[in-house]
């Protein structure tokens, strides 16, 4: 399911660098006050601070009422502090079948990268190892393989979590990212991707996997794109 709609976000970055730009001497740093700053924004009373959402308007306020006692120059839309994005709202509600239909939010959890209604795959799914293409580390899971218009199984992390002599080790690159990976699956022109999740490979157990994405998510409304497709990440419990 899809719904649209406007956020207004403060314009920070401009309207700090003009402020930085006016002033001689640097401005000292409060702890105590940005704290405080912290806290409020933090409170449970913002109810998460989502785009498009009461507590999410009350944030933007704030910190543009800030902006205009720190004497920042506004640099928004219509002299204010806000720049209006149009986002579309996406709430999941998918099936998997991998042999046997999957138990969503227990067994796993997918989204779509594309603002669409309703997106849909009957694909071949291929196992490509961790879904890397990393030239500097002479590692290449796809080989010249063409896999456009499939589905592609993938382990999360890089392989330098299993092997210390290659990457960086334990040390987590960006080739263990699902970002890179769900880029890398649309170069090579995958319909998906479906990443396997463990609390070792993650770094985080499967609760943390199931309360980020089973709710609704926000993309940017734009047209549609080739790119990206029906992410899926499945738990080790789907047996």
């Amino acid at each position: 399911m899809t719904h649209k709609c406007w956020n207004t976000v403060a314009m920070l970055a401009l309207a700090a660098s003009t402020a930085a730009a006016q002033r001689s001497t640097p401005i000292p740093v409060d702890t105590a006050a940005m704290d405080a700053h912290l806290r409020f924004l933090e409170s449970d009373l913002l109810e998460g601070r989502a785009p498009a959402t009461r507590g999410g308007r009350l944030a933007a306020e704030y910190i543009a009422a800030q902006f205009q006692a720190l004497g920042l120059e506004p640099a928004g839309a219509n002299g204010t502090y806000f720049q209006p994005v149009a986002l579309v709202g996406m709430t999941p509600q998918p099936t998997l079948v991998l042999g046997d239909s999957l138990a969503y939010r227990d067994q796993f959890v997918a989204w779509a990268e594309r603002p669409e209604a309703d997106i849909s795959t009957t694909s071949e799914v291929v196992f490509v190892g961790y879904g890397i293409r990393a030239p500097e580390w002479q590692w290449d899971d796809y080989k010249g393989v063409d896999l456009h218009g499939k589905v592609l199984l993938m382990l999360v992390n890089d392989p330098g979590l299993v092997n210390s002599t290659v990457f960086l080790g334990k040390v987590l690159t960006y080739y263990g990212r699902w970002t890179y990976k769900l880029e890398e699956a649309a170069r090579q022109g995958a319909a998906g991707a479906i990443m396997i999740h463990t609390a070792e490979s993650a770094t985080y157990p499967w609760e943390v996997v199931r309360g980020s994405w089973s709710v609704e998510q926000f993309k940017l409304d734009q047209p549609r794109s080739p790119s990206r497709r029906v992410p899926a990440r499945r738990s080790p419990r789907s047996g």
